[in-house]
């Protein structure tokens, strides 16, 4: 089974254009707008084993992911994943609505889909601001740290609803849904 191994960066744009330039990162896909629903059971049955099932529209694209439970690694968010792209987004959430799941949690954030050598770099433009996230091997994104001289910009294996329920707590977020 695939794993995914990533960390996020919370960077300011214009550290990150200077740092795509100076290091002449691979443009894999331009900026897009992403909308994400999270799904569960009423009774969080997902959640509490510690998974994800997302139903993404990423432009034209759409998704559907399963994550497992994150390892204890806390420099790097390790997990099984497993993602399968869609025909029909409306089909899927109703085949979703039928099984008992319904949609807990929203995310929206514009992407930019790049590549820096062995590492994959999406620079994701939220509602909360930026978050750069480097996916690859542990060495391959510590090398990436260390050459973009990121290691001073907050680090985190947080997921974005993580993130959220941060910002809530802090004040600095009131809506429901972490949308624009």
């Amino acid at each position: 089974m695939p794993v995914e191994t990533e960390i996020k960066v919370q960077v300011p744009m214009d550290v990150v254009e200077a740092t795509r330039a100076a290091w002449g990162w691979s443009l894999e896909h331009p900026r897009t707008f992403e909308d994400n629903g999270l799904w569960d059971t009423p009774n969080g049955d997902l959640r509490a084993r510690g998974e994800l099932l997302r139903l993404r529209r990423y432009g034209d694209t759409v998704t559907l992911t399963w994550k497992g439970r994150s390892d204890e690694d806390p420099a790097f968010k390790r997990r099984l994943e497993l993602e399968v792209t869609l025909s029909d987004e409306a089909a899927m959430a109703a085949i979703l609505h039928r099984l008992g799941l319904t949609v807990w949690f929203r995310y929206q954030k514009y992407r930019t889909l790049y590549r820096y050598g062995d590492v994959h770099v999406a620079v994701d433009e939220t509602p909360l601001g930026v978050y750069v996230e480097l996916e690859g091997t542990p060495a391959a994104i510590e090398a990436s740290l260390r050459q973009f001289r990121w290691e001073a910009w907050p680090r985190t294996t947080a997921t974005y609803y993580e993130i959220f329920q941060t910002a809530v707590r802090e004040g600095r977020w009131s809506k429901a849904d972490l949308t624009f």
